[in-house]
């Protein structure tokens, strides 16, 4: 493994990309391991990246990411920015979601938790309509206290959620202004609901 990592390098370096990577997946499909194919993969990514292939060294490392989540987390994190990064530098809103949420779930894995509440608020304050990603930031901040934001992310919930959903995001939000000690704005209360839903 060592030396066909070895000898890929040197490919790579050479300007040989292609010839480099085709040297590591001959060593991957022969490779069954878990711990020689994390160190292949990792390699591959590398090269990948190296070689412009981002698509190609994102689905290595979040294959490496499966085998052994802490040795790749810091690997995969860096990659997925810099995929973040690209897709909104060519305005590819769904490629820069996908890559965003993605992000967030491998930044939780390692607990920087303020980190992934950043990032996730970043998203929605600029896409105020993903419901998902509403979701996601309801979760973590009720989680962890922060009752002021868990309000502010309900009240956009009671809006554009239906059904169940919006009754859910309607005690939420009750529940965040009762640990704030101050009464729920009727114009987004579970009574304000129930106008909208009355055969609920």
């Amino acid at each position: 493994t060592a030396l066909r990592v070895e000898l890929a390098t040197t490919l790579s370096a050479a300007g040989q990309h292609e010839q480099a990577d085709a040297t590591v997946s001959e060593a991957l499909e022969q490779a069954q391991e878990p711990r020689a194919r994390l160190r292949l993969l990792q390699a591959r990514a590398q090269l990948r990246g190296a070689a412009g292939n981002e698509s190609g060294a994102l689905a290595d490392l979040e294959e490496a990411f499966a085998i052994d989540a802490a040795a790749v987390a810091a690997d995969f994190e860096a990659a997925i920015r810099r995929a973040i990064d690209n897709a909104a530098g060519r305005g590819d809103v769904d490629a820069e979601r996908t890559c965003t949420l993605r992000c967030v779930d491998i930044i939780l894995t390692h607990g920087a938790r303020e980190v992934a509440v950043t990032m996730l608020a970043s998203w929605t304050k600029r896409h105020a309509n993903d419901l998902e990603a509403l979701r996601g930031l309801r979760e973590l901040d009720t989680a962890d206290g922060r009752w002021e934001a868990v309000a502010h992310t309900c009240e956009r919930l009671v809006e554009l959620e239906e059904g169940a959903a919006q009754i859910d995001a309607a005690l939420g939000l009750s529940h965040a202004y009762q640990e704030l000690g101050e009464p729920t704005p009727e114009r987004a209360g579970l009574e304000h609901v129930r106008k909208l839903q009355p055969e609920s």
